[in-house]
Parts: structure tokens; C-alpha cells; sequence
């Protein structure tokens, strides 16, 4: 007699995990892969035509000065435009 008959035994629990993980690599295996070549040429093309909103070291925006200790709020730490 078993004294918890609603309990699964550990071989049915190993099985059960088993066939999960399998699952979840055919689900894996199933999902589109993309070249790593066209990803790189993809987000190149992307980088040359979308406009970065994002101010450059260079421009007047970006100037600033730090004030931080490890910075002393001099002039000589500025970004100015060329």
C-alpha cells in the first residue's frame, strides 16, 4: 500500500520536467534566427538614415561644466565648438 497515493513519484516529476524542457527547446528551435552579417548591415543601414536627436560633443548644447571634485570648475574643462 502507498501511503500518499495522490503524490507523483520522483520518476514522474523527472519526466514531467523533462518533457517541459523539451518544450520549451522546440519552442527555441522554432523561432526565426537572423545572420549576424545581415543584423550588422540592418543596423548600420539603420544608423546612416534615422536622424540622432541626441546633441554632439561638438555642438554649443553640449558645453558644460562639471562639479564634481574630481573636476574643478575651471574653464580649461569646457567642450567648445571648433
Amino acid at each position: 500500500m502507498n501511503s500518499r497515493p495522490h503524490k507523483q513519484s520522483m520518476s514522474e516529476l523527472k519526466l514531467r520536467r523533462l518533457v517541459e524542457h523539451n518544450q520549451r527547446l522546440r519552442e527555441d528551435l522554432a523561432r526565426p534566427r537572423v545572420k549576424v552579417s545581415e543584423a550588422s548591415a540592418s543596423l548600420i543601414r539603420y544608423c546612416k538614415q534615422t536622424k540622432d536627436h541626441l546633441p554632439s560633443p561638438h555642438s554649443a548644447a553640449f558645453a558644460f561644466v562639471p562639479t564634481t571634485p574630481f573636476f574643478p570648475s575651471t574653464n580649461q574643462h569646457t567642450l567648445e565648438s571648433p
